[in-house]
Formats: structure tokens, C-alpha cells, sequence
């Protein structure tokens, strides 16, 4: 366990180490001796004490945690009740289909920013254009600093100009647009393309996607998560792919 715990952020232990606490003091024993018989009586105690949300949420976290230690053989047989839905994605020819659709500057770069950097509708509508740094090809969210893609730095530098944008990357009368507002522009484009999705779908298959690519902990940080538990969610849509 202190493996997956060494080098991992404040937060990121603190979670861990309270899913843990409480197994421990619920089945006697530590995650690396579980059995699926210790998780469900783990699990069923859980259902005596908290909202069926809660419950899932330390089911995906104690699935993640075995996976991580090689446990497969129990990790696999522990049964989440998706109280919360799994993560909504775009398969592969959904993307293409988006991407040959867009019309315009606008929607090109709401796309980009909800595909490539993983944002959400409230994140894009709060960049400032202070918060882009086009000679190193970076931008500030929040917390944290994403990498640009090269062929996105031209057509935001045309956005901006063409627009006259002072402070925010999308703004009306000097304000910044609404989050709302982010997700029509990309709704009007699913539309065209044929696709009933929401903006959010965007920033879940990027996640999605880095599966396969990144740690959890890298994912974490590109998403800005507070919690292993949201990034468990997409290890668990991918066993069911």
C-alpha cells in the first residue's frame, strides 16, 4: 500500500488512507488480505450508515485499491450499484463526426478546450487572457496549468483579436459569458453532426482515454480531481467496455 500512496498529493492520501481506516475497522483486516466476502460485509456496513451514493463511491475506491495491489481476481467480482451513473463518452467516430462539423472559430475552439484539456463549461467561460501563454503554449486553470495543443494557439490568437476580447477568452460587454453559454455553442454543433451529447461528454472521454496512458495521480492533476474516487468511476467504465 505505502507504493501506491508514495508520491501522491495531500488529498489524494487523505482519501486513501480514510477509505482504509474505515475497512479496516469494519472487516478487521487491511486491503491487501481482502477477500470479496471481506468487501461485501465492508460494503453492507456502509449501507447501515450512509446514502447508497456514498456507498458507491467506496466501492469504486476499494475496487481501484485492489486493482492497484494485483488483486484482479477480487477486484473484478466486487459489484457497484451505479447509484451515480458512469462518466457519459463519445466513441471514436462521434469525435470524428464533431470535428468535421464545425463551422466556426468559436466552435473549433470550445471543442479543443472541452476535448484536448478536459475543461468544463464553467472553466472555459472563466478563462482570462491573461491565464494564456501563448509562447510556451500554456494556459492557468484554477490550480493548475495545462498544455495547449500547437494547432489551437493560432486560431485562439484570431479569436481574440478578430473579437476585440480584453479580459476573457468569451465575453459579452466586457463580461465573461455564462457556462451556458459554452455548452450551447457545443450543442449546436452535436446537432449538426448528429450527436445527442452534452458538453461534459467532452472532458469524459479525454479522461477516458488517458486510461490507458496515464497514473491515476497524473489523471487527477490534469483534471483538477480532489478525490481518487472520481477517477476509480472511469477504471470502472472501462472493465464494463
Amino acid at each position: 500500500m505505502e507504493k501506491i500512496i508514495k508520491g501522491k498529493s495531500k488529498n489524494t492520501i487523505k482519501n486513501y488512507k480514510s477509505t482504509l481506516r474505515k475497512f479496516i475497522r469494519i472487516t478487521g483486516k487491511k486491503i491487501e488480505k481482502a477477500s470479496i466476502e471481506d468487501v461485501n460485509k465492508f460494503l453492507e456496513k456502509l449501507k447501515e450508515e450512509m446514502e447508497p451514493s456514498s456507498v458507491a463511491r467506496h466501492a469504486y475506491a476499494i475496487k481501484y485499491f485492489l486493482k492497484m495491489m494485483g488483486k484482479y481476481d477480487v477486484a473484478s467480482k466486487i459489484e457497484v450499484d451505479h447509484i451515480q451513473k458512469l462518466p457519459p463518452t463519445l466513441t471514436e467516430k462521434e469525435i470524428e463526426k464533431l470535428i468535421k462539423a464545425i463551422e466556426s472559430i468559436d466552435e473549433y475552439i470550445v471543442f479543443t478546450l472541452g476535448y484536448f484539456l478536459g475543461l468544463k463549461a464553467s472553466e472555459v467561460a472563466g478563462i482570462k487572457i491573461e491565464d494564456i501563454d501563448f509562447t510556451e503554449r500554456k494556459i492557468k486553470i484554477r490550480e493548475r496549468v495545462l498544455h495547449i495543443p500547437s494547432h489551437v494557439i493560432e486560431p485562439l490568437k484570431r479569436w481574440i483579436q478578430s473579437n476585440n476580447l480584453t479580459t476573457y477568452l468569451f465575453e459579452e460587454n466586457g463580461r465573461k459569458v455564462s457556462p451556458e453559454r459554452i455548452s450551447s455553442i457545443f450543442r449546436k454543433l452535436a446537432e449538426r453532426a448528429g450527436i445527442n451529447a452534452a458538453f461534459h461528454s467532452l472532458r469524459n472521454t479525454r479522461i477516458y482515454e488517458m486510461i490507458d496512458e496515464k497514473n491515476a495521480e497524473e489523471i487527477m492533476k490534469f483534471a483538477g480531481f480532489k478525490s481518487i474516487v472520481s477517477v476509480a468511476r472511469f477504471y470502472v467504465l472501462k472493465e464494463k467496455r
